[in-house]
């Protein structure tokens, strides 16, 4: 009886987990500078390649168009990689304007579910100080000739899609007075040990 309850616990705990509607386009973070699945430690300089994932496991689609937005003030676009998922005839790669990477697209009329990886984009961080304002880079509906996405399952358009971005996050540093403080705690840590040396010579 125990073991039953356990299983059916797990079993919610882990609907509460999943995604209520898994139609979205999305960004995943790469690499060493990446804190976790959507986030990024932000170094001036620095590149980083980001993945863009679909997932229509909910709603199969047979394909559409989507953004993805930047702070050109923040960020320098490098280039763009597609993943090759789908139909080629289908596939375009962005057009490239400031701050914006317009109507690239994927599709298959035999249909896409999911997750997959649609394609990498790498952009190299030229300010970190403009970050607090932005500190973020997402996907969005197309606002170019991409068009929309379709259902491949009753050939509806327009499905509705969540877009989901990555954010960038600046390490805090230190208060002078938190080194002052460490300083401190060192030396006194120093002066019991060297203490504890005297009394065992003595002893």
């Amino acid at each position: 009886m125990p073991f039953s309850f356990r299983k059916i616990a797990a079993s919610a705990l882990v609907a509460l987990c999943v995604p209520a509607q898994a139609v979205s386009v999305y960004m995943v973070t790469t690499g060493s500078l990446g804190v976790d699945s959507d986030t990024f430690l932000a170094v001036e300089g620095a590149t980083y390649n980001i993945e863009i994932w679909m997932d229509f496991t909910d709603d199969r689609t047979l394909g559409g168009g989507y953004d993805v937005v930047f702070d050109e003030a923040a960020f320098d676009f490098v280039s763009w990689e597609s993943a090759g998922l789908g139909d080629p005839d289908f596939s375009r790669i962005p057009d490239v304007f400031d701050g914006l990477l317009e109507s690239a697209t994927v599709g298959d009329f035999n249909g896409l579910s999911g997750p997959d990886l649609i394609a990498t984009a790498t952009f190299v961080l030229v300010d970190v100080s403009v970050l607090s304002a932005f500190g973020s880079m997402t996907t969005s509906a197309t606002s170019g000739i991409g068009g929309p996405w379709q259902s491949a399952v009753d050939f509806i358009c327009c499905q509705e899609v969540d877009f989901f971005g990555v954010d960038f996050v600046t390490p805090v540093p230190l208060p002078a007075a938190a080194w002052l403080l460490l300083g401190g705690l060192g030396w006194l840590g120093g002066l019991r040990f060297a203490r504890s040396c005297a009394s065992l010579e003595n002893a």
